[in-house]
């Protein structure tokens, strides 16, 4: 297994992860198997609808994937195509 490598190589993993679900179902399935020690770094990708049950980018969606977001995480935010900029940048 590639997260079995990564531990024993000392490697830090950055989870990217397109849904609610991808983030409980099998990044924190390895957090919690040890396979990463906090800080996680997190990369919500969105706008990817139709990958892997990905999520549209809008604010509501990127707070309420935050809220899911494990003890002691680290995140970032990447959207596909035009809404790129929006995702990353602070509201005026």
């Amino acid at each position: 297994m590639l997260a079995e490598r990564f531990k024993t190589r000392g490697t830090k993993p950055e989870w990217e992860v397109f849904s609610i679900s991808h983030l409980l179902q099998d990044s924190m399935r390895l957090i919690e198997a040890g396979y990463d020690k906090p800080p996680y770094f997190i990369n919500f990708v969105l706008n990817a609808v139709g990958f892997q049950g990905g999520y549209p980018y809008t604010p509501k969606i990127l707070q309420t994937c935050v809220d899911f977001l494990p003890k002691d995480s680290i995140f970032c935010v990447s959207a596909i195509g035009p809404a790129q900029l929006p995702a990353t940048r602070r509201p005026s």
